[in-house]
């Protein structure tokens, strides 16, 4: 049996994308590659691909990636997701509504709220803010008007926090079947004072850490902001998330990609997630934008759901004259592939949490563009460390230059690798 398989010449720390998997399928898998270096004599590539079905209906040998090295995985793909700005704007604003959606926190952000509650008495206002889905860890700092409470604010209010458990009591007013059980809010009663709230009913919002997830490390429950245990939580929570039973994931992998974004490189680990996942878009919305923090692969491999992530890791296996059956097809990089500049959107937590921009340029490399500007454009929603978006957006750039693509056919010994695996690439040629 014969098997046509994909490749994609990149970085060590390489991903591949739609551009690279041009309809190569290994026994109903899609798969595609990229190389751990310039292909020629010896090349190292990680077996990768992407495919636009994964976690919707049922599981399904696909893989999502949240790298940006292409262009190929456009906005049109993924169009209920709310534009960069406006999703800013909508998170950090005050909702009315009995039926909106509640939107995720993992690690650390600031969040406005939806009023669930609303009642006056004489000279208080009453009203209760749903924030987002429990149990969180803790509220750190309460604003009004994205500024931190007065002397005067503080003493003509009473504020409350509830985590969002799921044992919690209702608030004191209401019977306790209206418990908002689950979810994290802040109750709070404004007693008049023109001095205090000059510009009326003052937007609030809050400092949050966020949802508690459980680490397979140490089998403890509790708040992180490291972007695998937090997309382990998202395919696994039956409330907010996929409901995937948690046979199906492999601790194995999300173990290993765990530790890796835990290690420290200049004095910060190499990776955190620290954003709003927000209800009403689809999962590959949500997924896509999580895998966006830590350069991830999902994959869905032998009966489990597997986290890669995009990193120099040891060849598994060699492709040779032995195992590579017939032609070559061999495709270099265009103008619509490698870029000599690339801009990244971020909400900065230096700024606010306002959306900010950051350019990571080469003048070596558009010198060898004819002095043309090559620009992409990625969006880092998880990503609110400044320099933790500088390195993510230099590798982008840097694999932008290493695509070339290259496709064979190979023997069934082939099927002994899986998406994301890093090979080598061994022929005469």
């Amino acid at each position: 049996m014969a098997i046509v398989a994909t490749v994609v010449a990149g970085s060590a720390a390489a991903v591949a994308t739609t551009a690279a998997v041009t309809g190569a399928v290994v026994g109903g898998l899609t798969i595609g590659a990229v190389a751990a270096g310039a292909i020629g004599g010896v090349a190292g590539a990680v077996v990768s691909g992407i495919v636009a079905d994964v976690l919707i209906d049922k599981p399904s040998e696909t893989i999502l990636s949240g790298s940006d090295s292409s262009d190929a995985s456009s906005d049109s793909d993924f169009s209920d997701a709310v534009s960069f700005d406006n999703t800013s704007k909508y998170v950090l604003a005050n909702k009315r509504s009995n039926n909106a959606p509640i939107p995720i926190i993992y690690g650390a952000r600031r969040i406005g709220g939806t009023v669930v509650y609303l009642h006056s008495v004489d000279i208080l206002l009453i009203l209760k803010l749903v924030m987002c889905e429990g149990e969180i860890d803790s509220f750190k700092t309460i604003y009004f008007n994205n500024a931190i409470l007065t002397k005067l604010q503080k003493r003509k209010s009473i504020i409350s926090e509830f985590v969002g458990t799921d044992e919690q009591v209702g608030f004191p007013g209401l019977e306790n079947t209206h418990r908002l059980a689950g979810t994290a809010y802040l109750s709070l009663t404004l007693i008049y004072d023109q001095e205090a709230y000059p510009d009326g009913l003052p937007v609030v919002s809050a400092d949050v850490k966020g949802v508690k997830v459980y680490d397979p490390r140490n089998n403890q429950t509790a708040w992180s902001d490291n972007p695998a245990l937090c997309i382990r939580d998202y395919l696994t929570h039956t409330r907010y998330g996929r409901g995937i039973d948690a046979s199906l994931i492999d601790d194995t992998s999300f173990i290993s990609a765990a530790n890796y974004c835990d290690e420290v490189i200049g004095g910060r680990k190499r990776y955190t997630c620290n954003g709003v996942v927000e209800t009403q878009h689809s999962s590959m919305v949500n997924i896509k934008k999580l895998l966006s923090s830590c350069r991830g692969l999902l994959i869905f491999s032998a009966g489990l759901y597997k986290l890669k992530i995009d990193r120099p890791a040891l060849p598994q296996f060699t492709f040779e004259e032995n195992n590579i059956i017939g032609d070559w097809v061999i495709k270099l990089g265009s103008k619509n592939t490698q870029f000599n500049r690339i801009k990244a959107n971020f909400f900065n937590k230096n700024k606010d949490y306002q959306p900010d921009i950051t350019f990571v340029e080469s003048d070596a490399l558009r010198e060898q563009d004819g002095g043309t500007i090559l620009e992409k454009t990625i969006d880092l929603p998880f990503t609110t460390d400044f320099n933790r978006v500088q390195a993510i957006t230099t590798i982008n750039l840097n694999q932008s230059r290493q695509n070339i693509s290259c496709g064979f056919t190979s023997t069934i010994e082939g099927l002994r690798v899986e998406v994301g695996d890093v090979i080598w690439i061994k022929h005469k040629t």
